[in-house]
């Protein structure tokens, strides 16, 4: 998993994070170019497959993940993650409970299967790029560009850059860069910051501290606490 300096980093960090085993990959002759297609994944029981999928998915990287666990194994559609609602998760393409034959249950998974093209004929429709985690983003910032125009009343030019902003702070919190810890150093309370309760004072204070423009004319509370619980 370290020989291609492409993706040697990708897989480093999805081994430490979610026990990335393999990879099966098909590397371009010519040019080098490694495209990989099924990462295979350990879990130590089941519960912990669904969070595995999920954390695939939004690496973006391999279409398809096999996560083995004691009882079974399982083949996800790791460019799409769709639970029916908050409390669920995303269904498996397919369950093989006899975890000592997983390999000849998973034909349409195999290397032969890859290489003579089988494995799109019969999974096409779970690997469309519309349900990568890169364009639900854009539709999903798209939703709340609109929101903020029409029910935050903000113009186009500071929803965007309230959204622009989020996005960088959540970026900085995810990186552990930013933190509750940090903030509480700095007087900052995170909740006014982050998620519902996020108010204009904290806000504005985080903003000051980390250099950015504030707005030049004082925004209404609603924007603010939506888009910042929106993440």
């Amino acid at each position: 998993m370290n020989a291609h300096f492409g993706y040697a980093h990708v897989f480093r960090r999805a081994r430490q994070t979610y026990h990335l085993q393999g990879v099966y990959a098909l590397q371009d002759a010519g040019s080098g170019n490694l495209a990989p297609l099924v990462y295979v994944c350990k879990a130590d029981k089941k519960e912990e497959a669904p969070k595995i999928h999920r954390r695939v998915w939004n690496q973006n990287v391999a279409p398809f993940v096999v996560v083995s666990t004691p009882q079974k194994v399982l083949l996800y559609p790791s460019f799409r993650y769709r639970p029916k609602n908050a409390d669920s998760e995303d269904e498996p393409l397919a369950v093989v409970n006899d975890v000592n034959n997983a390999l000849d249950r998973l034909d349409g998974i195999s290397a032969s299967a890859i290489e003579d093209g089988r494995i799109w004929e019969r999974w096409e429709r779970d690997v469309s790029p519309a349900t990568r985690v890169d364009w639900v983003l854009l539709d999903e910032l798209k939703d709340l560009g609109d929101w903020l125009r029409t029910e935050g009343r903000l113009d186009t030019h500071p929803a965007h850059a309230l959204i622009g902003r989020y996005v960088y702070l959540h970026y900085l919190w995810h990186r552990r860069i930013l933190s509750a810890e940090k903030l509480r150093k700095w007087t900052i309370a995170p909740q006014t910051v982050f998620g519902r309760e996020a108010t204009l004072a904290g806000l504005k204070s985080l903003f000051t501290l980390f250099g950015l423009t504030r707005p030049e004319k004082p925004r209404p509370e609603k924007p603010r606490s939506q888009i910042a619980s929106w993440y």
